[in-house]
C-alpha cells in the first residue's frame, strides 16, 4: 500500500475539469460526515459534478458492497467514487468499478482493497506521522491540494469543519492536528457555516475556544454515532452544508433533543 496523495489529487482535479461525475461516500460515524461535508463543500464551490452518499441497507459495516455499487453508484453514472472512512467489502467490488469504469479513491488508514494508484492512507507514513494521522487530516491533504492547484483559499474557507472533524476523532492534539484546530478555530470566529453557528447557538455557547468546540462536539456526539440510516445520515450532512440559516436551526435543535435523550435513557438503564 501507499500514501498517493499526489496520484489521487491529479484524479480529483482531472474530474473536476472534465466534468466527470464524482460520488462520495463516507462512513455514517460523526469524524466522518463531517469530513465529507468539508469535501462536498469544495467540490460545489469548484463546480464540480457532485453527489454523495451515506450507508444504507446495501452496505455492510460501512463498507461499500456489490449490491451498494449496483443500486447507487452506477445509477448515478459515478467516473470517480471517493470512500471516506470506509472501504471495499472484497476485491470483487474493485473489480466491478474497474468493467464500468469507474475509479476510486479510499480515505482510511487502514485501507485493504484498493487500486494502487488511488490510496490516502497511514501505510507509508513514518511513525511519527501516523500518530497523529486520521481521515479527516486526510481529506484536508486533498482539500488543501485542491486549493493549491486552482489558487483558492477554499481549504481555510472550511477549515472549520476538519477541524470539528478532528476533534471528533478523538486524536490527540498536538503538533500538525494542533496546528489546524487553530486555523480551525481562527475560521470559526467568523464562519458562514449555519450549521455550525446553529449548534452554538442551540447550546448557548458565546464564546469560541478549543473547550466551547469540544463542548458542542461532544453534545451532538451521542447523536452523531448512533444515527445508522441513509435518511439520518443525510440530515446530519445537510445541517452542515445546507445554505439555509432555518433549516439549521431546525437540525440542530433535533440533534441536540436526540442527543438528551439518548443520555436520560443510558442513564435510566444502569
Amino acid at each position: 500500500m501507499a500514501y498517493n496523495l499526489e496520484n489521487s489529487l491529479k484524479r480529483v482535479i482531472n474530474a473536476i475539469t472534465y466534468r466527470d461525475k464524482i460520488v462520495v461516500f463516507s462512513n455514517n460515524d460523526s469524524e466522518s460526515i463531517l469530513s465529507l461535508s468539508s469535501l462536498l463543500l469544495t467540490l460545489r464551490y469548484l463546480n464540480a459534478d457532485v453527489e454523495y452518499l451515506t450507508p444504507n441497507e446495501f452496505t455492510l459495516d460501512g463498507k461499500l458492497t456489490k449490491d451498494y455499487i449496483d443500486n447507487y453508484i452506477k445509477a448515478f453514472g459515478a467516473k470517480l467514487v471517493i470512500l471516506i472512512g470506509c472501504d471495499l467489502q472484497s476485491h470483487k467490488e474493485n473489480e466491478i468499478l474497474r468493467e464500468n469504469g469507474i475509479d476510486f479513491i479510499v480515505v482510511k488508514k487502514d485501507a485493504k482493497y484498493y487500486q494502487e494508484n488511488y490510496i490516502l492512507n497511514e501505510a507509508k507514513m513514518d511513525g511519527y506521522r501516523k500518530e497523529r494521522t486520521t481521515e479527516a487530516i486526510l481529506v484536508f491533504d486533498i482539500i488543501e491540494g485542491i486549493s493549491s492547484y486552482y489558487r483558492t483559499s477554499v481549504f481555510y474557507k472550511y477549515a472549520d469543519l476538519i477541524m470539528l472533524a478532528i476533534i471528533s476523532s478523538d486524536l490527540a492534539i498536538k503538533d500538525m492536528n494542533r496546528s489546524l484546530i487553530r486555523l480551525g478555530i481562527d475560521k470559526l470566529h467568523n464562519t458562514n457555516n449555519y450549521g455550525i453557528k446553529a449548534l452554538f447557538e442551540m447550546n448557548n455557547i458565546n464564546e469560541i475556544n478549543l473547550s466551547t468546540v469540544q463542548l458542542v462536539i461532544e453534545g451532538v456526539k451521542p447523536s452523531l454515532n448512533a444515527l445508522g440510516r441513509m435518511d439520518d445520515s443525510k440530515i446530519l450532512v445537510e445541517l452542515f452544508t445546507t445554505d439555509n440559516q432555518q433549516r439549521a436551526r431546525q437540525i440542530a435543535k433535533y440533534l441536540i433533543k436526540e442527543s438528551e435523550q439518548k443520555r436520560t435513557h443510558e442513564k435510566r438503564a444502569y
